[in-house]
């Protein structure tokens, strides 16, 4: 006769055959009569797999009722097992996960991670390494549901070296695909490729379908992420090339056909760009064709169509999108809430009434799916998405109604992610109906959810879903706008600057996809020394406002009507005259020059002068950060011959402190040939001035230490940094500055520092002492690149340097060493500024009858500490 346990196994295995065939009912009569038989024989094992076997099952037929109260059943049954018996710790193990998921469906995912906690606990103390990870990738999932976005990257970087010894199975795999699409979002696409390749070896072996699929659209997302950069350049220049187009008599002016053609060769390689990452989301397809798979794959597809203006063919997209939620919301859940606002959301993004209609059917539904699950996300997604779109139809009313309800139901989950949106649009609805305050109000609690949201934002921001210059650059810039009218007080004039301030600390967040940089709370009125004023030039879109604080007592504030178009046209124009491989026409830049003057420091001059101010700093907007504002041209000298100039990414990161000039010793570095062995090296030309220029700064400091050509490798400067307390460091090289922080880079004889390398560089170095000037001479802009100034600040915070001296475009190696050799002589005055040191350097050159063109020397501008 067989035993109770023996009888207790056959059904369960009867149970799991029937399960794994799809036949629920049986499965579920098979575990009753399971828990049944052990009850009579108080079997408690077999009733607690049984209870947590029945509870998986309500919870795939998504009867979570069911599945809560069979799994807190399944508890109270394990609890009763001997604490000695082996078999407890790993029932708990599987309930708590069980227990977890329930409680994302219909408790909270803040509940859950607390679930999952207890979970990875237990399967640590059991030495379950598969499990431990299990338990930690749902958590990271459930972070990111809660918008925690920064510390679900922490928890998966924390398990990185456990995931490297553990087992290779189908959790590993699944943590391999976690872990690849965090490290892609944050802009690591090295480390995200070698990630998914892991988990797809992984998953091939194990030959899980489901598993490939979702990471062949990972692999797919990350060849995105990896064209963005230059599918933004082609489309800036489609737009750039339009308006040129606009603004020229297409009969006379024979250009008109290179704009076209500009055109029409864009669009092909964004077409062509697009189709090859499409491929992903096809072989996706292709080997799990289920309607899941499907629905994720063309979502992220439709939003890249719509968001590189490639709308030919979307139509047929839709369809096929909208066909396969209705196959999965046949029962309403989750995931198909999601898709449908996703689409929704997507559709949004198209100025094309013909989806007016559509889009309003799918965000009701939505909401009613929601409703009936009771999911808050959901309804607040699905109502703050109909209230952008009611929004647009200037029916203001029915939209703040809808926003208004979406806020609340994301302030009672406190998705803040969520939050700042709706907010964000209650202030714009307030104010389109000329209610200032309430406007001021709305936007204000957007801003300051955005400021604690700052490392959570920084995960997201290359979402394919997301993106800064659309989410978030906006709400800044209209609150601004809204602050600074004809009636700004003086309170509001503060805000309105210390809210451009904190944009700039934004957007370097998001420069380096993390919220990296340490933000010291100021008070400008506290720092600002009495000869010191700081210049906040903005552009909005029918006017440049610029407010000025003049030692730490005087604010002014100023505005130019001028459109938005206009002017970075115009600074576009002159960036590319002064930046040109050849001399431009002196008079033409000295004229663009003269009116940026009149519009920034003409109306305060006056001021400036009654003040006694020496130190003018730049925390400048937008392009005018690509313009050297020691340029600035009065009609008879320029700004750099009155007063030492300095530019400030944001004073909360860079805050001025004083400090005297210590020239006891520089580490020099740099190339003057390049490495010819290397494929690297021959894509540069030589800087052979480099050599003399390290030569004449040996003469002024002769202690420094020197490494040049094949010494000047990472390694070796990594060692020199590591056993020096120079106070300065000189670097002579090929470099790029870059609003992609991958390709922002110095180059060393035998591979580029990037700005991650750069951090490791002088981590040990700024333990020991800070690090007071870096000076970059022979780097250059990115060409093209509108924001490639944020690669420079990027660098300068990252090296943690104080002070940084660099160039914005190449100049002629001559006149550098020229111009840096006498910027060394004079820091050898201690009782000088860096700012002025750099100021008489330059005076000199505009003295000096070969280099007096603005070209060669308004090239270097000092960054950070003036003082």
């Amino acid at each position: 006769m067989k035993s109770n346990k023996v009888l207790a196994f056959e059904m369960m295995t009867e149970a799991e055959i029937f399960y794994q065939k799809g036949d629920y009912s049986s499965a579920i009569e098979t575990l009753k009569n399971i828990i049944s038989q052990g009850k009579e024989k108080k079997d408690i094992i077999s009733q607690s797999q049984s209870l947590i076997n029945l509870a998986l099952i309500y919870l795939h037929q998504q009867e979570f009722t069911l599945a809560d109260s069979t799994i807190k059943k399944a508890l109270s049954v394990v609890n009763q097992i001997d604490d000695q018996d082996k078999n407890k710790s790993k029932l708990l193990n599987f309930a708590f996960e069980i227990q977890a998921e329930v409680e994302m469906e219909i408790a909270s995912p803040e509940i859950a991670i607390q679930t999952w906690k207890k979970s990875s606990k237990i399967a640590e103390k059991r030495g379950d390494i598969s499990q431990f990870i299990y338990a930690e990738i749902k958590q990271t999932r459930a972070l990111q549901e809660l918008g925690f976005y920064r510390q679900a990257l922490d928890k998966l970087t924390s398990i990185q070296s456990k995931l490297e010894n553990a087992p290779q199975n189908i959790i590993t795999a699944q943590a391999w695909l976690t872990l690849g699409e965090k490290l892609s979002t944050i802009g690591e696409f090295n480390q995200g490729e070698i990630a998914l390749n892991k988990a797809l070896e992984i998953a091939e072996n194990y030959k899980q379908d489901s598993l490939i699929a979702n990471i062949f659209i990972a692999q797919g997302n990350l060849a995105f992420l990896i064209k963005k950069e230059n599918l933004d350049y082609r489309v800036n220049s489609i737009n750039q090339s339009e308006n040129y187009l606009e603004n020229i008599d297409l009969f006379k002016n024979i250009e008109a056909g290179t704009y076209k053609s500009i055109i029409q060769n864009n669009k092909k390689q964004i077409n062509k760009d697009l189709n090859n990452i499409n491929n992903y989301y096809q072989k996706a397809i292709n080997i799990q064709d289920v309607p899941e798979i499907k629905v994720i794959a063309k979502l992220t597809y439709l939003g890249l169509l719509i968001n590189y203006n490639d709308l030919h063919n979307i139509d047929n997209v839709i369809d096929e999108i909208l066909e396969n939620i209705n196959r999965i919301s046949i029962k309403p859940n989750k995931n198909s809430i999601n898709y449908r606002i996703s689409l929704a959301n997507n559709l949004l993004e198209i100025d094309a009434k013909k989806y007016t209609q559509f889009i309003i059917q799918q965000l009701k539904l939505a909401y009613q799916e929601s409703n009936s699950i009771n999911y808050n996300r959901g309804k607040s997604n699905a109502l703050g998405n109909l209230g952008k779109l009611y929004f647009s139809l200037n029916n203001f009313k029915e939209s703040q109604n809808l926003t208004s309800k979406a806020l609340y139901f994301s302030q009672e989950i406190k998705a803040s992610d969520l939050s700042y949106q709706w907010h964000w649009l209650l202030g714009k609805i307030a104010r389109e109906n000329n209610q200032r305050d309430k406007a001021i109000s709305s936007y204000q609690s957007a801003v300051n959810i955005l400021k604690n949201l700052r490392g959570d934002l920084a995960g997201i921001n290359n979402d394919l879903e997301f993106d800064f210059r659309t989410n978030i650059e906006p709400i800044y810039r209209e609150f601004v706008d809204l602050l600074l009218n004809d009636t700004a007080t003086d309170e509001e004039i503060k805000l309105a600057r210390n809210t451009i301030d904190s944009l700039q600390v934004a957007e370097l967040d998001n420069f380096f996809r993390d919220a990296c940089l340490d933000i010291k709370p100021i008070n400008l009125e506290k720092i600002i020394d009495q000869e010191t004023a700081i210049f906040y030039p903005i552009i909005l879109e029918d006017r440049l406002e610029v407010i000025v604080s003049i030692g730490n007592k005087t604010l002014h504030h100023h505005s130019i009507k001028i459109d938005q178009k206009k002017i970075n046209s115009e600074i576009d124009i002159l960036t590319n005259n002064l930046s040109a491989e050849n001399l431009q026409d002196l008079n033409s830049i000295q004229l663009s020059l003269y009116n940026l003057y009149n519009n920034i420091i003409e109306p305060v001059k006056e001021k400036l002068v009654s003040f006694q101010v020496k130190n003018l700093v730049f925390v400048a907007d937008g392009n005018l950060k690509n313009i050297p504002m020691s340029a600035l041209f009065d009609g008879n000298k320029y700004l750099i011959e009155n007063y030492n100039i300095a530019v400030a990414p944001s004073l909360q990161l860079l805050p001025p402190e004083n400090s005297k000039n210590s020239q006891q010793k520089v580490i020099l570095s740099g190339l003057s040939d390049m490495n010819q062995e290397n494929e690297l090296g021959k894509t540069f030309d030589p800087l052979p001035q480099v050599a003399v220029e390290i030569k004449k700064i040996n003469n002024i400091i002769p202690q420094s230490e020197t490494l040049l050509n094949q010494e000047f490798t990472q390694n070796q400067l990594k060692k020199i940094i590591n056993n020096s307390l120079s106070p300065i460091i000189h670097i002579a090289t090929h470099g790029q500055f870059s609003s992609d922080k991958n390709s922002t880079f110095l180059l060393t004889w035998d591979e580029k520092i990037g700005i991650e390398e750069l951090t490791s560089l002088f981590q040990n170095y700024n333990k020991k002492q800070p690090l007071e000037l870096l000076v970059l001479s022979a780097c250059q802009t990115a060409v093209g690149d509108k924001r490639a100034t944020l690669g420079l600040a990027g660098i300068s915070l990252k090296a943690g340097a104080r002070t940084t001296v660099a160039s914005l475009w190449p100049v002629v190696d001559e006149s550098t060493q020229l111009l840096i050799s006498d910027f060394y002589q004079q820091l050898n005055n201690p009782f000088i500024s860096k700012a002025e040191a750099l100021r008489k350097a330059q005076i000199d050159m505009i003295k000096h009858s070969q280099y007096s063109h603005p070209s060669y020397w308004s090239a270097f501008i000092l960054i950070g500490n003036w003082l």
